[in-house]
């Protein structure tokens, strides 16, 4: 019997969510690409569970790389380098759900 979408899909998503658990947001990342190149093949929706995983991951890895923007901006005094980077986190952050100007106002300490 072969597995259905949903068996499959399920089955990378609590990958995802054991990765996340053990060790880290990062290690959730893979898994949920995965999930969404399945998905896309498939012609098949991701699900509530993937958006609630996705979203506490992105969370995190974006949260992290707009940390180490953030630093090195602070111990060089300069600005503007990342820009690019920035836009792409705020596209990510809207992709999932993500509030970014919170996220934002959390990492600059505002």
């Amino acid at each position: 019997m072969n597995p259905t979408y949903e068996t499959i899909r399920d089955d990378i998503l609590e990958q995802a969510r054991v990765e996340m658990q053990n060790a880290g947001h990062w290690a959730a990342l893979p898994h949920l690409w995965k999930a969404e190149q399945l998905a896309r093949g498939a012609n098949m929706p991701l699900g509530d569970k993937y958006a609630t995983l996705a979203r506490e991951a992105y969370t995190g890895q974006l949260r992290d790389t707009m940390q180490k923007i953030v630093s090195y901006e602070k111990r060089t005094g300069r600005t503007g380098e990342y820009n690019l980077a920035w836009e792409k986190s705020r596209e990510v952050a809207r992709r999932h759900g993500i509030n970014f100007t919170q996220l934002e106002r959390e990492v600059r300490g505002q």
